[in-house]
C-alpha cells in the first residue's frame, strides 16, 4: 500500500519582532540626498537594517562583494523593505528578520541583482534615485543592475 501526502506549504509564524534601527535617522539621511531608497549590501548595515544575524557561512556572503549567494537588502523612503535572497537563506530570514517581504533568486544561475532591480521596479522606484554601498556593490555590477531599470539612478551611499 502507498501513502500519499498532500504537501501544503505554510508561511513562518509572524516573530512579532520590533524594528529598532534608527530609520528615523535613515529617513533624514535619505532626504538629505534625494534618495528614494538605499541598498544594504555589507554585513554591518545588512544586519542592523534587517534585524538578522546570519550564522557561519551565510554570514560570509554578505562581506564577499561578488558573492554569486549575496543577499541584499531594498530600503525604499516609502513602502516596504525588501530582502533579496537565495533560497538557502530563506527559511531563517523568514523567522528572525523583522522584514516581511522577500525576494528570493536562483543562485549561480541567477545574479541577486537582477532579482534587486526587478524589485526596484515593482517598488515604483525605476525612475528614482538609489544609493547603493559604494565599498560593496561595485561600478560594473551597478551598471548591470541599473540595465535592468534603465530609468533609475543609482547614487553612492555613506551610513
Amino acid at each position: 500500500m502507498r501513502a500519499t501526502f498532500n504537501r501544503v506549504r505554510t508561511d513562518m509564524p509572524d516573530t512579532g519582532r520590533q524594528v529598532i534601527a534608527n530609520v528615523a535617522r535613515l529617513h533624514e539621511h535619505m532626504d538629505r540626498h534625494r534618495l528614494a531608497a538605499v541598498v544594504a549590501r555589507s554585513g554591518q548595515n545588512f544586519t542592523y537594517l534587517s534585524g538578522l544575524a546570519y550564522p557561519g557561512t551565510l554570514a560570509r556572503h554578505l562581506d564577499l562583494p561578488d558573492s554569486v549567494r549575496g543577499v541584499l537588502l531594498l530600503w525604499p523612503r516609502h513602502g516596504e523593505p525588501v530582502i533579496v535572497l537565495n533560497k538557502i537563506a530563506e527559511g531563517l530570514t523568514r523567522r528572525d528578520s523583522w522584514v516581511k517581504r522577500i525576494e528570493v533568486y536562483d543562485a549561480y544561475t541567477e545574479s541577486p541583482y537582477s532579482r534587486l532591480a526587478q524589485a526596484i521596479e515593482a517598488a515604483g522606484l525605476g525612475r528614482e534615485r538609489v544609493g547603493f554601498e559604494k565599498n560593496y556593490v561595485s561600478a560594473a555590477t551597478g551598471r548591470r543592475s541599473s540595465a535592468g531599470c534603465p530609468s533609475s539612478r543609482w547614487s553612492t551611499a555613506r551610513a
